[in-house]
């Protein structure tokens, strides 16, 4: 059986009845529950909600209860009426009450079924730690036995101790109107392009992300399909062959030489096999660091065009860089549209701040916008903003060319701690860009003992970061994030386990 208030349905199975109270003792209950506090940043609606809210949670507003009416309880509390209706609307937003015309506002009764739920159990659960299922082990992301150990290698992540030194001017226009969408921040992005990269773009032909991670990940489910044949530099970079073979494309690797990929090698295969995509970083190849010369950069663009193929640009790595005169990127000399840009502010904003973008043809965009949308990443996020303020105000460009002096003065330092302290064993170059130092040993060097020795040291060597095949006998170290001390101690860590 159901009894009935106008529209309102309550089951009397829940054995409470409806409670048609006086208005006194209601009122008298609420003088001595809501202290409202007008000096507070919340408003003052908000904190008669908060309030009443929780008097309903508590049962000290019984359900089924009626509540003062709006005129009666804004008399009683020396507030306005729309301050009362305010509060009784953000508590039915939340099912608290039922708000009913010429009726007024009634506690509900779904609340008694969640407290008073004989199901329940009166105790907390514990988390079960059993896995009745069977796990995959990457050992590629391996980090070792890293517990409490005081280093861990990384292959170039950005030190948070810098960034946070620097003043960020990012609250006076933070919540201006225009910079809460997209095309704020791509028109300061447009206006960043054209002053750093000499490049003009339109405001369809930038997607917005969030991180390197993201760009790979939108652009390897849009443009890929399973069977499609991937070319990356070798060695290569983990992150972007994991996703690729993810969609299940077929990957196929092309030796790098010292001025970038091997271009007779990869027209010798585009001769034998229809190519989707070719993956270049040619500012900084990752994970050896080598720089793409010019020419070479042009005969991949007529490569692009002759076999079909989509030209994969990302220049993350590149965003610190060190040369006087950077040699121009693909998506800068594209004419045809065959590139498709990566980017992002990683090596310069602190994660939480950090912003990615995509530039392509825009017809290529909006198919990955499908993608965005699906990752929830289609309105503006708070790091959004922040970086079109930054932008805006030229605030990240003054602070990158402070970071970059400041990390090379540590690849400067690295380098010499290496040289010095582990001689013949490690050979490199020094890298023109990026947070990263890519050291060749001999031939019959164990990095995986070698690793194992760091390790029982309390240095972690990623399994990621070694490249020990027939090809090549090397390891990538991140120097970006570490002070000299520590630099020094890593290195001499390093220099024992030889």
């Amino acid at each position: 059986m159901f009894c009935s208030v106008k529209n309102i349905i309550f089951p009397d199975s829940l054995n409470v009845p409806f409670v048609k109270i006086s208005s006194s003792p209601v009122l008298e209950i609420l003088q001595n529950l809501i202290h409202l506090d007008k000096s507070r940043s919340t408003p003052v609606y908000l904190q008669l909600a908060e309030q009443l809210g929780a008097a309903i949670q508590n049962l000290l507003l019984k359900p089924g209860v009626v509540l003062p009416g709006t005129r009666q309880l804004s008399d009683s509390l020396s507030l306005h009426r729309k301050t009362i209706v305010a509060a009784y609307e953000e508590l039915s937003a939340q099912g608290l009450v039922t708000m009913v015309a010429n009726r007024g506002t009634y506690v509900n009764r779904d609340i008694v079924r969640h407290f008073n739920d004989s199901n329940i159990p009166e105790e907390s659960s514990v988390l079960s730690e059993n896995v009745p299922y069977s796990l995959p082990n990457n050992r590629i992301l391996e980090l070792g036995k890293s517990k409490d150990v005081p280093w861990i290698l990384d292959d170039g992540k950005m030190d948070t101790r810098l960034f946070y030194s620097h003043k960020w001017d990012i609250g006076s226009h933070l919540l201006n109107k225009e910079s809460l969408s997209h095309t704020f921040l791509k028109h300061q992005l447009e206006l960043y392009l054209k002053d750093v990269h000499s490049l003009s773009v339109k405001k369809d032909q930038i997607l917005v992300t969030q991180n390197r991670a993201m760009n790979i990940a939108i652009v390897t489910q849009a443009l890929l399909r399973s069977g499609d044949i991937v070319v990356t530099g070798a060695p290569g970079n983990y992150r972007l062959h994991m996703a690729i073979q993810q969609v299940g494309a077929q990957l196929s690797s092309i030796p790098v030489e010292s001025d970038g990929l091997d271009l007779v090698a990869l027209e010798e295969f585009c001769q034998k096999n229809k190519i989707r995509m070719v993956c270049v970083n040619p500012q900084n190849h990752y994970p050896n660091t080598v720089v793409t010369s010019y020419g070479k950069r042009l005969e991949l663009l007529r490569l692009a065009h002759q076999y079909g193929f989509i030209l994969l640009e990302d220049e993350t790595d590149s965003a610190i860089d060190f040369q006087k005169r950077k040699m121009p990127s693909l998506v800068e000399l594209d004419s045809l549209g065959t590139v498709v840009h990566l980017f992002s502010f990683e090596q310069i904003m602190e994660s939480s701040w950090n912003v990615g973008f995509i530039l392509a043809p825009s017809v290529v965009l909006k198919e990955m916008e499908k993608y965005t949308s699906y990752l929830g990443v289609d309105s503006p996020t708070f790091s959004d903003k922040i970086m079109a303020n930054v932008l805006q105000s030229g605030n990240l460009q003054r602070t990158a060319k402070k970071m970059t002096k400041t990390y090379l003065q540590r690849r400067n330092i690295f380098c010499q701690l290496v040289s010095s302290n582990w001689g013949n064993n490690a050979q490199y170059e020094v890298p023109k860009s990026g947070l990263g130092l890519w050291i060749n040993f001999e031939w019959d060097f164990n990095l995986a003992a070698f690793a194992k020795k760091c390790a029982a040291k309390g240095l972690v060597i990623p399994s990621h970061l070694l490249y020990q095949s027939k090809k090549w006998n090397g390891m990538r170290m991140g120097y970006g994030k570490w002070e000299e001390e520590e630099m020094a101690k890593i290195v001499d860590i390093g220099k024992q386990c030889f």
